[in-house]
């Protein structure tokens, strides 16, 4: 079963869509926060070892190109499984 923590999902995300973007973790650091360095806080948001606010999420969505909700979707098969005990 797919992961369920906040923290991997969203972390699980960051990654997925950086390296859909063909992007390091170095490049997509320098492009959420030009003026410091972010990098070792991005790298433990994505391995969901650190939980990050809703600014950041934003920020991280906004050098990847996409919307802040696509870093917080769950995967289908878990959602699949989660309607049918729904119903």
């Amino acid at each position: 079963m797919p992961e369920r923590n906040g923290k991997k999902i969203l972390g699980n995300n960051i990654r997925k869509h950086r390296k859909m973007k063909g992007m390091t973790i170095v490049e997509l650091a320098g492009r959420v926060h030009p003026d410091g360095d972010f990098y070792s806080h991005l790298s433990r948001i994505e391995l969901g070892k650190l939980a990050c606010s809703v600014e950041t999420i934003f920020s991280i969505a906004h050098a990847l190109q996409i919307k802040p909700s696509e870093l917080l979707e769950i995967e289908d098969s878990w959602q699949e499984a989660v309607n049918y005990n729904i119903h």
